[in-house]
């Protein structure tokens, strides 16, 4: 990988940590206030939606923690090689799924493996 690209990967990566750090801010004051205000139904579908910022919030932090780790691993002289078979994973594959450690062929392996 060309120093280039992997600049690029790291802004990216940098990038979508920030974005996540805001949206998981924003989840987190939508559960921690639900209204107070209204009736029964409306307490309720603050109850609800609270809930579902829950698991959003979850969602975005399970992101973050992905997004963080690859940030990472780009201290790593070898980071872009695929944990399994040591191969380049490919700068495509990297462009489309900053955080992937593993190449195509070993993705694929895994998900297998998972079917079975």
């Amino acid at each position: 990988m060309n120093k280039k690209t992997f600049a690029g990967f790291v802004e990216k990566l940098k990038k979508r940590a920030q974005e996540l750090s805001e949206s998981i801010a924003l989840a987190d004051e939508a559960v921690r206030a639900p209204a107070q205000k209204g009736d029964e139904v409306d307490q309720a579908q603050a109850i609800n939606t609270a809930a579902e910022q829950a698991v959003f919030r979850a969602r975005l932090k399970t992101e973050l923690t992905k997004v963080e780790a690859a940030l990472a691993r780009t201290c790593d002289p070898h980071f872009g090689d695929c944990a399994a078979c040591g191969e380049e994973i490919g700068d495509k594959r990297l462009e489309a799924n900053a955080v992937a450690t593993l190449c195509f062929g070993c993705q694929e392996d895994k998900e297998r493996a998972a079917r079975k």
